[in-house]
């Protein structure tokens, strides 16, 4: 009997041995590999970077467009798909269009293609054009494009092209905002309030937003579920009549694939939907096959201005001065067969302004009266009341 039991005691410790030896082999191989990820660094994630739609903190909506002197042109974005490069152009009223355009491919590799231009806007002698490029096909894509006037010129001065993404499950709708007076507390509104009826994407284009509320923003913005994309507005020129018609150009091919819809509202201007408590009911049935509606805008006086309300709540009377003004909600998706609602009647949109010398009668208005409560106790309203933000 002792005799099988040291032999039980000898296989134990000689498979124990063998163990041992085959830990401290794989123990030394795993050690070899962490010393090349701490010299080389961990290895990068292609297949996340392809696919991730908020990688690494935010929604990508292409590269940050900037005003950039080009010759007797002011450019502001381009943007290419598989067979078409658009560039959003500001000149001169005196200044000739270009008649050639250049698509710029790897290896520094310039090819000639179809030049048109399509003007959008003028005013304060300014026109606001639409440069398009086209080839028939593109072997890859382009990075760059650039205009001349003779076909055997290629200018030196390259625009770097935005590429439109297509999407499998594009967001619902985005809210673009362009640059006005920024004020913290109608910022913080602007935000509480589209955020309650729907809106989790906004795109901000900025003048003079304070480098520290846009940070804290920003850092705010997944608490709250919110996606909050600021671009800066350096119009070169003494003008801004023309700015909202460019943002909602630049908003339209920079959601173009990645939203169903859009809409371009300025600081002052509410969206409020009459039928429902939130946009996206009408959104996903009602609209679905339209190009764009039209909603009508009414102006609602700031009388009241006590610290401790939002502006929109305590401010409830307005008036009809006989002028009747539009703002757009757009449609991505659709056959561009210009079909439109002349008057949306299930969405109206308050424009909230100072009415200094009206006389007239006022007009009480209370449909914010639905959202007041779930406005006064959104995360955003009760920091900035808290005086956090």
């Amino acid at each position: 009997m002792r005799k099988y039991q040291q032999l039980v005691l000898l296989i134990f410790s000689f498979v124990s041995l063998i163990l041992v030896l085959v830990y401290r082999h794989e123990y030394n191989r795993l050690h070899y590999v962490l010393e090349v990820f701490n010299f080389f660094g961990t290895p990068c994630n292609f297949s996340r970077l392809n696919t991730s739609d908020k990688y690494p903190d935010h929604f990508d909506w292409g590269q940050s467009p900037l005003w950039q002197e080009y010759g007797d042109y002011y450019v502001f974005s381009a943007f290419t798909n598989e067979s078409l490069a658009q560039t959003l152009v500001v000149n001169k009223k005196v200044t000739k269009v270009p008649k050639k355009c250049f698509l710029w491919f790897e290896n520094n590799n310039a090819e000639v293609g179809e030049m048109n231009s399509l003007k959008i806007a003028e005013a304060d002698n300014l026109e606001a054009y639409i440069y398009s490029c086209r080839l028939k096909s593109f072997k890859t894509l382009p990075y760059a494009v650039s205009f001349g006037v003779r076909s055997k010129y290629v200018s030196p001065k390259k625009i770097i092209l935005t590429y439109i993404e297509k999407r499998s499950n594009p967001i619902t709708a985005t809210l673009c905002v362009p640059p006005s007076s920024y004020n913290k507390r109608k910022l913080i509104e602007f935000i509480s309030f589209h955020k309650l009826i729907g809106f989790k994407h906004f795109i901000f284009y900025y003048d003079d937003l304070p480098y520290s509320l846009l940070r804290l923003l920003s850092s705010l913005s997944e608490i709250v579920d919110v996606d909050l994309t600021f671009f800066p507005w350096n119009f070169p020129l003494p003008s801004s009549n023309l700015s909202r018609t460019i943002i909602e150009r630049d908003c339209s091919l920079r959601t173009f694939s990645k939203s169903k819809s859009y809409i371009v509202l300025a600081l002052s201007e509410y969206l409020i939907p009459l039928d429902s408590y939130g946009i996206y009911p009408l959104l996903q049935s009602n609209f679905h096959s339209l190009d764009q509606i039209n909603i009508p805008v009414q102006t609602i006086c700031i009388q009241q201005n006590r610290t401790f309300l939002p502006l929109i709540v305590q401010n409830i009377n307005s008036y009809n001065d006989g002028s009747v003004r539009i703002i757009k909600f757009h449609f991505n998706f659709v056959n561009k067969t210009e079909n439109i609602v002349e008057n949306s009647p299930q969405m109206v949109i308050h424009d909230y302004k100072h009415c200094e010398g009206y006389t007239g009668r006022f007009l009480e208005n209370k449909l914010m009266d639905t959202y007041s409560t779930d406005l006064i106790r959104s995360t955003l309203m009760q920091l900035l009341k808290d005086g956090q933000i």
